[in-house]
């Protein structure tokens, strides 16, 4: 499980990436009782917007979309703008997608 830990100004400036192969639900609200409001295709980059909520749900922007991703399916890079160039590859997971 990838835990997502970040500090304000990390959060308002960080991007992550989907790293389950199936792709992942982009969804309305923090939990798989929200609305699905998009599904995200593996290797796509969002704009974290804020810091996770107590039980991992992510809150991410894509492409306009605010909405939420369970935090065990992203892999945090760099801060943008930040020096430290791109992270790692993400490496696929063979979960089922939230």
């Amino acid at each position: 499980m990838l835990l997502l830990f970040l500090t304000r100004a990390e959060a308002q400036t960080a991007t992550a990436t989907v790293i389950s192969p199936d792709g992942v639900n982009l969804r309305a609200g923090p939990g798989t009782t929200h609305p699905v409001l998009a599904v995200l295709p593996f290797g796509t980059t969002v704009t974290v917007i804020g810091a996770p909520t107590t039980d991992n749900w992510v809150p991410v922007v894509h492409q306009g979309i605010t909405g939420y991703i369970l935090g065990d399916y992203l892999a945090l890079q760099a801060p943008l703008g930040g020096t430290g160039g791109p992270g790692p590859a993400p490496t696929p997971r063979a979960d089922v997608v939230t």
